[in-house]
């Protein structure tokens, strides 16, 4: 299995996330732009899914330069690419926006590293 994660945050919970599921063989990639011009961004998105084949990727609403970038943007290419996705925001609201135009679920990015993965493997089952 491989797990997608758009976030723009380095946090300790997106390690753990990343240890556990190493630790049961899934295969975490953290997707990490090399270039913020929009259409160079969607291209290297729209390659990278298309040649992992994720099964799940999580997504965070407000992305990089401090939020003014939104995951709802990279919504047609996820779904282009046939990239289930759930919203990953530790904003309610937020989560429910991604829900609301095509996310299976949402996961509340405040919980534990663990508490994630097991929701993950829930949404993976």
């Amino acid at each position: 299995m491989k797990i997608l994660i758009i976030d723009d945050e380095p946090l300790v919970v997106i390690e753990e996330i990343k240890q556990l599921c190493d630790a049961k063989n899934i295969e975490v990639i953290i997707f990490e732009p090399t270039s913020f011009e929009k259409k160079e961004l969607y291209s290297q998105l729209k390659s990278l899914c298309y040649t992992k084949k994720f099964d799940l990727a999580l997504l965070d609403y407000k992305l990089w330069f401090g939020g003014e970038f939104l995951g709802e943007e990279l919504i047609p290419i996820l779904k282009q690419t046939e990239t289930p996705f759930v919203g990953f925001s530790n904003i309610p609201q937020f989560n429910q926006i991604l829900v609301n135009k095509g996310a299976r679920t949402a996961i509340l990015k405040n919980k534990t590293g663990f508490e994630i993965f097991n929701n993950v493997l829930d949404i993976l089952s």
